[in-house]
């Protein structure tokens, strides 16, 4: 249940953060960086990585329960705390080695004549999260 706790503890501070930087006050400042941009990158990637990592760890509860209602003299013998904790532990690993290739070839890049930082792919033109549209 900890594990479960902590993915949608986290969630939710990723979503707190997007709506932070929703905000029209953030949003139209004047930082050297796009807040969408930032948003995206470590916002909204993070928050769907959490919450898939939530919808993992609660099917496995649930493909717990059907096994203590299918075997429930072997239960005890299948699912042992140690299974538990490597299985969650695995969907940890796995759920935040799947975006790892997007954080590899997306880097936060400082565009000069702006003075603001653009999201950019790894040997690419800059662009800017949500649009198709390149920086001027």
């Amino acid at each position: 249940m900890a594990g479960l706790s902590i993915s949608d503890l986290c969630s939710l501070v990723t979503m707190l953060w997007q709506t932070i930087c929703s905000n029209p006050l953030f949003y139209m400042s004047e930082f050297l960086f796009d807040a969408a941009d930032v948003m995206f990158f470590t916002g909204s990637v993070p928050r769907v990585l959490f919450s898939k990592v939530t919808s993992f760890i609660t099917a496995f509860f649930a493909f717990e329960r059907c096994l203590c209602i299918a075997l429930p003299l072997k239960v005890r013998v299948i699912i042992t705390p140690l299974k538990t904790k490597f299985i969650i532990v695995s969907i940890y690993a796995l759920m935040i080695l799947i975006p790892t290739p997007y954080y590899v070839g997306f880097r936060l890049g400082h565009e000069i004549r702006r003075c603001t930082i653009y999201l950019t792919y790894l040997y690419g033109v800059p662009t800017t999260a949500g649009s198709d549209r390149p920086p001027d």
